[in-house]
């Protein structure tokens, strides 16, 4: 080739490469609504309204809980060992429909359940009767107060203020914490000075 036409091939190959840096950078922004040209960036802290259905992606907001799904604790062995969802525990359809009413992506998450529940027969429907499971734990000492006193977690005593407790009061799901800090922590919302047996801590 000779050198005229390469010169002149260079500054075309050139000249191209200007043009279309300059339809990248502005010839393709888009138009404001005058028809003139438009450099503000798209808004993306728009909240992102929500309605709850049994099919919904929970992770979209519930981060903290779906990271859970793979680091050992109680959700994730539930997740990834026994095959079950979101839905499987938390299925109680009105109160989910009812409490996340009005809520969008901007919503502040709740530290804990407050107008729902994981119900103790959606646990037995996988882990049995409470009979079963007693029998279970008859020999654990999870749950032993400073005096040496041993309950048996899935056979508390039937007294006054037990009736509240549930399974979730102890198995609490989504957190690394380990299953004795969590029950003993239950318990001790009321048995303040770690003694299980009432009317022992005044005198």
């Amino acid at each position: 080739m000779r050198p005229s036409l390469v010169k002149r091939s260079a500054v075309g190959i050139g000249a191209g490469i200007v043009l279309l840096a300059v339809l990248a950078a502005g010839g393709c922004a888009p138009s404001s609504p005058s028809g003139g040209s438009s450099t503000a960036a798209a808004d993306t802290t728009t909240p992102v309204a929500f309605i709850w259905s049994p099919d919904a992606d929970c992770s979209t907001c519930h981060t903290a809980e779906a990271n859970t799904s793979t680091d050992g604790t109680n959700g994730g062995i539930h997740l990834t060992q026994n095959g079950a969802t979101c839905i499987s525990c938390h299925n109680d359809e009105d109160a989910l429909v009812s409490a996340h009413q009005g809520k969008d992506s901007s919503s502040k998450m709740p530290v804990r359940l407050k107008t729902t529940e994981v119900t103790e027969e959606s646990c037995l429907a996988c882990h049995g009767s409470t009979q079963a499971l007693a029998e279970q734990t008859a020999a654990s000492t999870v749950l032993t107060d400073k005096n040496g006193t041993v309950v048996n977690p899935h056979d508390v005593p039937q007294v006054a203020g037990h009736e509240k407790i549930t399974c979730t009061s102890c198995h609490v799901m989504h957190t690394t914490e380990d299953l004795d800090e969590t029950a003993m922590a239950f318990c001790v919302n009321c048995h303040h000075k770690t003694v299980f047996e009432c009317n022992t801590c005044h005198d």
